[in-house]
């Protein structure tokens, strides 16, 4: 993972196939944080994070209880790309 600037933390995000960008954000990529939220009856999404180096990518889990469709799974999302987190590098602020 890339490493983090003296002053910064480390923040993991969840993700899924579409907010992670289709498994195409690796370390060192820049992105906007954007945040979806109820309120008074409406879906609001506004901007949380600008410009924020992205610093890690978690790989998708499979919570299969077979152990060999669990690895199979594991791999095809290894090989698409998938995964279920990325951690971005904020200041205590933005934090």
């Amino acid at each position: 993972s890339a490493a983090l600037n003296p002053g910064e933390r480390a923040m993991a995000i969840a993700v899924d196939e579409i907010t992670g960008i289709a498994g195409s954000l690796k370390p060192n990529d820049r992105v906007d944080v954007l945040g979806t939220f109820e309120s008074g009856g409406r879906t609001i999404t506004k901007v949380i994070l600008q410009n924020v180096t992205v610093i890690g990518v978690g790989t998708k889990v499979s919570s299969s209880e077979n152990k060999d469709e669990a690895e199979m799974n594991m791999i095809g999302s290894m090989l698409q790309g998938a995964y279920s987190s990325v951690t971005v590098a904020v200041t205590p602020e933005e934090a």
